[in-house]
């Protein structure tokens, strides 16, 4: 099995998006501008070429699949020659990063490359020279190679009596069929899920879905992705007829809706649609695909007609415009057991051998909830009851083979089926999933964790001309493209404290992943004893106990891109030293992660590591010396508190969070530390500001140039005005950050007034949530209405200011605030806002405004500014503001859902003073309404009598 996989697998993770990048700089103008050893350059332009062959061979070549051992072997040949080529412009793009840092006062005389990479160089491009042939045969071997292992093609029989673990999803499915307004209804679930046998049962269900539909059709459309394929396919299943000749789109489309238009309502089941993975697919194509093709079937049903279908991806769902979604994750371990015993036994409640319910009862958890499985382990267990009457030995032969049977951690058919949704996958994604792999079971993925690791290992392609900002931005779209296939699903604890979300991955699916090339990817974890690690493996983790085994390696494995370290149970207080020893073996390793164990010192010689581009350390490391500004192609530092490391300033290729703590220059801390961090792509936060010099010291950390910065924080320390060293007016005008941030935190700021740049639009344009922390001496709050993003306003502890009125909006209005804190405000008297002409307060500011907050402000009078946002206002919170004297109309705030009012007793919201007289006079006219008609028809009814009479 694992042989096969590797024969699916190896096209997969081959073309590396970088390939791209290291042929656009060996061609860039950075190589130009420094002085190379004789022929070096030229030497440079002809490793691009070669690159550029191969990449476009090989590529081509990824659309198939080869099955020859010895052009697998090629493979691999050309995969070492492009990872040593990685290894060599590493190797050149980090000693001109070093001679910039010596400060040359001319670089352009600065030589780089020594005799021994000249050497290496022409080496290698002797062995690319060989393998471009090899290149050329592996595209001919992938062109008539095998082919992807086919899903099996379903129809609407055969019909199981019972559903095991879905009743819930049953019913609802039903319900959704037979109801309410959802015209696509949507089975999502993984391979193995059970999705087509619920489709199945309620296809056939006589009492409500037959009654209902007076044409059923059934249709696997897996494979199937032009309009003439899928037409067809419905073609054949609706008329039951064999081929369909030359009949085109039109024919079909005509063809269907006279069929269509002559049911009274239709049932239409498409199963395992699948996404159209080929390069030439779009999203807007494939909506365009499948409008035409259900155009019969949505335009001329009858009223309550349904299209169900069954998909491994919810991206599918979204493609046909399902209205309603029935997701499976599996079923329970009882639910497994009871499927179990009817495919082995016959029945779900067979009595069993004590023995063998024994090994059922310990291991049918191993089933994952997955029907498949239960299935095919029952088949594997038929006829093998075990006789009472058995000798003893036989007996407990066959309770050790059914315990085999039950321990395997993947069994043939469950295999098959997640393997083809890994086949179905472009390469791009194929890479990212595989190198979950190494990753242990169960283990709960940060997204933003996982794609800066793929962008350290080259998986990501730039961004393209489709509306990508950023490298980060395509990595994210590849996650969110692996979640919509369901191969990640959140966890069931869905966020942490800091709101990010966790995701896991299936352990069917896991399994099947670590059996998709494991020459490549590799996991040590002492549960398979010391084994042998072939010395193709490019990306390994291991457990702490078994980071020993690692130093009798060879050096073979010096071409190492990942290590990944977690903790385990057998962790000792070797697990240090043995990283040590283990780095000096892996030097050419692009991403480390013991970020998972409780190692406390950082490593010797990790300086030494010049290819790393992610490093994830422990929280249990205080100090990080000065090893890790060595590292100067180190794009993401993983860990919550850097602020004691100096000379942070050296790692310009820096992505990730980093805090920083403002100190002296010599130190490595000063603001000039971060004026090259103009990669950072997340938060930023500096500490200590008030050390900073004044506004041209603070101007040298040049925020205004970090465009990918979201979150910006900004802090000062605990001090008295008197303690100041330096106005924070003046450091804080030269700490303007970029127009993209989205982001900002000021804390203790002692500044009385406000810095320019903060009001102003054409700087913060795309600012969303802003915080304001105890800034005590800031008399006036910034007038921020004119900031066109702000959806967030928090304002905590400002001492100084004592009113807020119509001033706090500038020559805006707050256009898209939605949520306003005013906490802990001891001198604020009042919210006014300024009135029109005619008393009225004017409606127009703050037109969005849901949520406003007013907590423990105890001088707070008057609150008459709540009128600016009284037709959006839905949660009003107001709580320890005794001196609140307002009486409102409740009437006047028509949106108010939540209110809280806690040590308030003077706020008061009323109904409508004159609401009871509306209601008196509303009552008297009806009655006298009622006197008119009972008069006429007392006079009519007199009328009648008299002409009797």
């Amino acid at each position: 099995m694992a042989e096969a996989a590797i024969v699916v697998a190896v096209v997969g993770w081959f073309v590396a998006p970088n390939i791209k990048e290291l042929m656009d700089w060996a061609r860039s103008d950075v190589v130009k501008r420094y002085k190379w050893s004789r022929g070096f350059q030229k030497k440079l332009l002809d490793l691009a070429v070669a690159l550029e062959e191969i990449n476009d061979v090989v590529g081509a070549a990824s659309a198939g699949f080869v099955n020859d051992r010895a052009r697998i072997g090629r493979l691999w040949r050309i995969k070492d020659a492009i990872h040593d080529a990685e290894e060599l412009l590493d190797r050149f793009q980090y000693e001109i990063l070093e001679a910039n840092l010596r400060n040359l006062e001319n670089r352009g005389k600065q030589k780089i490359g020594s005799r021994e990479s000249r050497k290496e160089l022409e080496e290698l491009l002797g062995r690319l020279d060989e393998l471009r042939e090899s290149s050329r045969d592996l595209l001919q071997a992938s062109q008539s190679g095998v082919r992807p292992i086919p899903r099996l093609i379903t129809g609407p029989l055969p019909i199981k009596d019972k559903i095991f673990g879905y009743d819930k999803e049953y019913t609802d499915l039903l319900s959704r069929l037979s109801g309410g307004d959802a015209g696509v209804v949507a089975i999502i679930g993984h391979a193995g899920t059970g999705k087509t046998a619920l489709a199945r049962r309620a296809f056939h269900d006589q009492k409500i879905v037959r009654a209902k539909f007076d044409l059923c059709i059934w249709v696997c459309v897996y494979g199937k992705f032009t309009e003439t394929e899928l037409l067809r396919e419905i073609w054949k299943s609706a008329f039951r007829l064999g081929p369909v000749g030359e009949m085109n789109v039109t024919c079909l489309q005509l063809a269907l809706t006279l069929m269509v238009k002559s049911a009274r309502r239709y049932l239409l089941v498409l199963d395992d649609v699948c996404n159209d993975e080929s390069a030439a697919a779009s999203e807007l194509g494939r909506w365009k695909t499948w409008d035409t093709v259900l155009a019969p079937f949505k335009q001329h049903g009858g009223r309550g007609s349904r299209i169900l279908m069954t998909s491994r991806a919810e991206i599918c769902a979204t493609t046909l415009g399902a209205g309603a979604h029935i997701v499976l994750n599996g079923i329970d371990n009882h639910s497994s057991m009871m499927l179990l015993k009817k495919t082995a036994f016959g029945d779900e409640h067979a009595q069993l051998p004590r023995e063998l319910q024994e090994v059922l009862d310990c291991n049918v958890g191993k089933l994952h909830g997955s029907p498949l499985a239960a299935e095919e382990v029952g088949f594997t267990l038929k006829d093998k009851i075990c006789p009472a009457n058995l000798d003893e030995g036989i007996k407990c032969n066959r309770i050790n083979k059914w315990r085999e049977i039950m321990n395997k951690d993947l069994h043939k058919n469950v295999y098959k089926a997640h393997l083809s949704s890994y086949q179905d996958l472009s390469p791009q994604l194929q890479r990212c999933f595989a190198i979950c792999s190494i990753f242990p079971k169960k283990w709960r993925f940060e997204p933003e964790k996982l794609i800066m690791m793929w962008i350290a290992l080259g998986f990501v392609q730039g961004p393209s001309e489709f509306g990508e900002k950023t490298t980060e931005d395509v990595a994210r779209g590849y996650f969110d493209a692996l979640r919509q296939r369901s191969l990640f699903q959140e966890a069931a604890t869905v966020k942490d404290k800091s709101g990010v979300s966790y995701y896991v991955i299936n352990d069917h699916i896991h399994s099947m992943l670590r059996l998709v090339c494991p020459k490549y990817y590799l996991t040590i974890d002492g549960s398979h004893g010391k084994s042998p690690i072939p010395l193709t493996v490019r990306h390994l983790s291991v457990t702490t106990s078994c980071l020993d085994q690692l130093k009798g390696y060879p050096d073979g494995l010096k071409k190492l891109r990942t290590l990944l370290v977690f903790n385990d149970d057998y962790a000792s207080s070797s697990s240090a030293s043995a990283l040590v020893s283990v780095l000096k073996k892996f030097k050419g390793v692009r991403v480390l992660d013991f970020s998972d164990t409780f190692i406390d010192e950082m490593p010797e010689g990790i300086g030494e590591l010049k290819h790393l581009r992610y490093l994830g350390l422990p929280n249990t490391i205080s100090n990080l010396g000065a090893r890790v500004p060595k590292l100067l192609l180190l794009q993401t530092l993983y860990l919550k508190y850097i602020a004691k490391m100096g000379g942070i300033g050296r790692l310009d290729k820096l992505q990730g969070s980093v805090e920083f703590h403002a100190g002296k220059s010599e130190e490595g801390h000063g603001m000039g530390e971060l004026e090259k961090l103009n990669s950072l792509r997340r938060m930023l936060s500096i500490k200590g500001l008030e050390i900073v010099g004044g506004k041209q010291e603070a101007q040298s950390a040049q925020l205004d140039k970090k465009e990918h910065l979201k979150v910006l924080k900004l802090q000062w320390e605990h001090r008295s005005q008197q303690q100041a060293k330096t106005s924070d007016s003046t450091v804080i005008e030269g700490l303007q950050p970029h127009p993209n941030l989205e982001k900002l935190h000021i804390t203790r700021y002692l500044g009385t007034t406000s810095p320019t740049w903060l009001a102003d639009p054409s700087v913060l344009g795309n600012l969303r949530s802003l915080y304001l922390r105890n800034c005590r001496e800031l008399k006036d709050l910034p007038l921020l209405g004119g900031l066109p993003r702000l959806e967030l306003l928090n304002i905590k502890e400002l001492s100084s200011v004592e009113r807020i009125d119509h001033r706090f909006c500038g020559s805006g209005a707050f256009e898209s605030l939605e949520k306003m804190v005013l906490d802990d405000m001891p001198r604020l008297v009042s919210w006014d806002a300024e009135p029109c002409g005619d008393g009225i307060y004017t409606p127009i500011l703050f037109p969005r405004l849901k949520e406003v907050k007013i907590i423990n402000c105890p001088r707070l009078s008057s609150l008459s500014g709540l009128l600016c946002c009284r037709y959006s206002l839905s949660h009003l919170h107001v709580e320890r503001c005794r001196d609140v004297t307002t009486t409102f109309c409740r009437s006047s705030f028509p949106s108010l859902t939540e209110l809280d009012t806690l040590g308030c007793p003077g706020l008061h919201f009323e109904e409508s003073p004159d609401q009871g007289d509306v209601r008196t006079w509303a009552l008297l006219f009806i009655l006298v309404l009622l006197c008119i008609y009972y008069k006429i028809k007392k006079h009519l009814f007199v009328t009648t009598i008299l002409q009797n009479l």
